[in-house]
């Protein structure tokens, strides 16, 4: 303990942009706020700092109704009064990607540099608990240090420490209290500060001062420097905080207070020189004690069509808009950077905790959904004109049938990729197609298998005329695709025949067996299955079970009711069908229909007598050449109060799992440690992107997911993966009749994929397997004529698949290409990159500075990259 302390009172906002109310209803607030604090900065020198949460977007908000304003806003921003960034706004860091983060704080930068200041500090006020990369990310920006709370408590650490990727990234920490947070000085002054015509008391806010100080103290400080954190929701900046600090500073001896700043803050503990203990990895720990310390695990299953949008819209704008329209720059396409930064900017501003998380008022979701659909809809004509402009310059030279098409197919992943792929091909309204003939680059003809058919009409308008293009005929086909290059294309051709061209083959064993090169498939009348490996010949039993039990929660907590009624689809009336058996893949449909609880009892303690049939129809898709089983599964919600999942026994003896998160692989223990009395227990459920793994004995199983991102490994024997399809809940903040929506009432599609395997996840390379299902190979079309492009190119070419291609863009402000991957291997390797027509390349950070040159020899060159870490490239042509 100190002999005397100095505190910093950091005045600011946490401004939840959408929560409670809706955005357009906190902007109001939001336009007050600033108006009073413009004026309290420009009359009242002994106010003389105030944070605007770490966030840029509340700028664009406030200038858009206070255009008049801006000039003095700007000025007190480039003075330091108000301190703004480094974040565009606060994203959830478990729910989005490692890239949409990246973006997120590339955003927030512009617009800081715009502004005139820039807050160095990792502000993360109210995330539910911290990723593993976070200190890499920051450091990727300039950022050494950060603020935060949520996952770390003082249970295990000091106020301060360090925090460390697994790759070795260091930053500095000021954990905020355990109890009050962001908010020590508010809760312990409120009396004082909630009344603006109530004279301060200088008794009263003297001893709540000295009682905040004692506070800090318990946290167990490494310097004498503490943090008073002057703000909470919403709330505007405090008049009265430059009085109550001179009174304290007059009646108590062992402190001197500071109207101060978060970095002022950092530098005051730095230059201490304290001792700190270093903390490595995710921050996900509970507090036993808690008031506003939660993790809040399960709102990752919270309003799943949200997590789904997003997903969606993250994945076409990563792996296939900026790298297809990239490529297509480069051969001298006009690059749609403004379209591309209009549908982030829509993506991002669905990011924050309170927003993809799914734990706010039903209409502020709705809100979200709009968003969600302009990002979609300005990505689906940007990728529908890059695919053209691509496929157009592919030449086919071969003498080809008069009905001839070329599919090139598009593989946006850095690595080679062999699969069947399902796509549509277009053509004439008038054209019978009884069959087809499907030839690879080299004239080989291959099975394929024609699935359907469907009449559209373009309605694409002439530049000088009204719509008048004729129907089209979309004909779905699907066909193996062979080592299609990363980040590259290879193009078939697709010949419509005036007969059928049957190849007979099936990978049906009997009714309900099938089997490829890999895997043999078996499934039971209860509506399980059976997998067996081939190369290990583990055989894991009883896939598929449904589990629904009752959920009493609200947006942000799963709660099992008092007394439970757990329902399986074992016994359940169930119909097993080959919905698809031909040359390229077989599909079962198994139908159950789930007798649930209909909603709560009107006690409150369990769900009620009355029921109604779900029903649950899943999909399971065995390919040629795959070492994957596809799973799709609809469910019709008809239940309220209820959690969905499915379950995957496995067997495998292992104390740990392995999930995916952004920019790395995290390991989990199984069993959670007893917490007696603990507000919030150590959560047993867990966040991951799109795969968990399971391994041990030389065998492993992966359950891949499409935005399934909630996952519990039970401490069974049978060690089985539960995987969170759905949760639906009535409860959330204000009352019920903003809550309706949570209950999720309707159809909904969940995807994922089991990948048996030998060896560990990294042995089998899993992520390449989940990586190859969340992205699917995608196809364009032209016709058959001469071309620049050849039946075959790669763009970019990365000899080892442990580094994972996250990025490819156009450079932000330079005519450059930009690449960002990350090691996913937990050893460094070497890796060779050859991007086209290289002819300079350097190493960049993330915000895309130059840190290093690097050799270009031919258009490749040779990056070393230590475990899990992440790198940025910027190639000039």
């Amino acid at each position: 303990m100190a002999d005397k302390y100095t505190a910093h009172v950091v005045s600011h906002t946490h401004w939840d942009r959408e929560w409670y109310k809706t955005f357009q209803h906190y902007r109001m607030r939001l336009v007050d706020l600033t108006d009073a604090l413009i004026e309290l900065l420009e009359t009242n020198p002994d106010f003389k700092y105030f944070t605007f949460d770490g966030q840029t977007i509340v700028l664009e908000d406030y200038l858009a109704i206070r255009p008049e304003n801006e000039d003095r806003l700007r000025k007190l921003i480039r003075e330091g009064r108000i301190l703004i960034g480094p974040w565009y706004n606060q994203p959830d860091e478990f729910l989005v990607s490692g890239e949409s983060m990246v973006r997120n704080l590339m955003l927030g930068r512009k617009l800081c540099d715009d502004f005139g200041n820039y807050l160095a500090v990792g502000y993360v006020p109210d995330c539910f608990g911290h990723i593993s990369q976070f200190p890499q990310i920051l450091r990727g920006f300039g950022i050494d240090s950060a603020v935060l709370f949520r996952g770390i408590t003082a249970d295990q650490t000091k106020s301060e420490f360090l925090w460390q990727s697994p790759d070795g990234s260091e930053v500095f920490v000021a954990k905020m209290p355990d109890n009050n947070a962001y908010s020590n000085w508010f809760y312990r002054l409120q009396e004082q500060l909630r009344y603006p015509d109530k004279p301060v008391d200088p008794d009263e806010a003297t001893k709540n001062v000295q009682a905040l100080m004692s506070d800090c103290i318990e946290e167990k400080p490494t310097t004498s420097q503490l943090l008073f954190m002057d703000g909470c929701d919403h709330v505007f900046a405090q008049f009265k905080t430059p009085e109550i600090i001179r009174i304290a500073n007059e009646r108590i001896d062992n402190i001197e207070i500071k109207h101060s700043t978060l970095p002022a803050f950092v530098e005051a503990v730095r230059s201490e020189n304290p001792k700190l203990e270093t903390v490595v990895g995710e921050l996900r720990w509970s507090n036993r004690k808690w008031k506003l310390q939660a993790l809040l695990t399960n709102v990752l299953s919270s309003r799943i069509h949200l997590k789904q949008m997003n997903h969606s819209c993250e994945t076409m704008l990563e792996k296939y808009i900026e790298p297809i329209a990239t490529w297509a720059w480069t051969l001298g396409s006009k690059y749609p950077k403004a379209y591309i930064d209009l549908a982030w900017n829509y993506l991002l501003k669905n990011s924050p905790h309170d927003s993809i998380c799914g734990c706010s008022i039903d209409q502020v979701h709705r809100d979200m959904v709009y968003r969600y659909d302009q990002c979609r809809e300005i990505g689906e004509k940007l990728l529908e004109n890059a695919l053209k402009d691509l496929s157009a310059r592919v030449g086919s030279t071969a003498d080809s049938p008069e009905k001839t098409f070329v599919l090139p197919v598009f593989n946006t992943l850095s690595h080679n990729r062999s699969e069947v792929i399902e796509t549509e091909v277009d053509v004439p309204i008038n054209w019978q197609v009884p069959g087809a003939k499907v030839t690879d680059p080299e004239g080989r003809e291959l099975p394929h298998a024609l699935l359907g058919m469907s009449i559209y009409q373009p309605m694409d308008p002439e530049p000088y005329d009204i719509p008048c293009a004729p129907a089209l005929k979309k004909v779905k086909i699907a066909f193996p695709v062979e080592n299609v290059p990363g980040v590259g294309y290879k193009a078939y051709r697709i010949e419509v025949l005036d007969a059928p061209n049957r190849r007979q083959k099936s990978m049906l064993l009997g009714p309900n067996t099938a089997e490829n090169e890999y895997l043999s498939l078996t499934v039971s009348s209860d509506g399980t299955f059976s997998l067996l490996d081939k190369e290990t010949d583990a055989v894991f039993t009883n896939c598929l079970i449904f589990e629904d039990c009752g959920d009493f929660g609200d947006g942000w907590n799963y709660v099992k009711p008092f007394r439970d009624k757990v329902v399986t689809s074992l016994g359940a009336k169930t119909r097993i069908s080959v919905a698809e058996d031909n040359a390229v893949r077989v599909v079962f449909e198994i139908i159950s229909d789930l007798e649930l609880p209909k909603e709560r009892h009107t006690n409150g303690l369990e769900r009620s007598d009355e029921t109604v049939i779900c029903r649950i129809k899943t999909y399971l898709t065995l390919s040629a050449g795959s070492k994957r089983l596809d799973i799709k599964t609809l469910f019709d919600n008809k239940a309220k109060d209820h959690r969905l999942r499915v379950l995957f026994p496995c067997g495998i003896p292992t104390d740990v799992s392995h999930a995916e998160q952004p920019f790395d692989v995290v390991e989990r223990k199984i069993a959670v440690p007893p917490c007696p009395n603990w507000k919030e227990p150590i959560p047993a459920i867990h966040p991951q992107k799109s795969f968990v793994d399971i391994s041990g004995d030389g065998i492993g199983l992966t359950l891949i997911n499409k935005a399934l991102q909630e996952y519990e490994v039970k401490d069974d024997e049978a060690r089985t993966i539960a995987l969170t399809l759905m949760r639906a809940f009535g409860n959330g903040v204000r009352a019920p009749e903003h809550q309706h929506e949570g209950q999720m009432i309707g159809e909904y599609t969940f995807e994922y994929a089991l990948y048996p395997h030998a060896g560990d996840w990294e042995e089998a390379e899993s992520y390449i397997q989940a990586h190859n299902f969340n992205v699917p190979m995608i196809t364009g079309q032209t016709s058959v004529h001469e071309g620049e492009l050849p039946m075959q190119a790669s763009f970019v070419e990365v000899s080892d698949p442990a580094f994972v291609l996250t990025a490819l863009k156009k450079a932000e402000r330079e005519e450059a290409v930009v690449l960002r991957g990350f090691n996913i291997a937990r050893k460094p390797v070497s890796v060779d990159i050859k991007v086209n027509g290289a002819s300079s390349a350097e190493k960049t950070n993330l915000n895309e500075e130059t840190l290093e040159p690097l050799n270009v020899a031919d258009g490749k060159m040779q990056v070393d990259v230590k475990a899990k870490e992440l790198v940025t490239v910027k190639v000039e042509r």
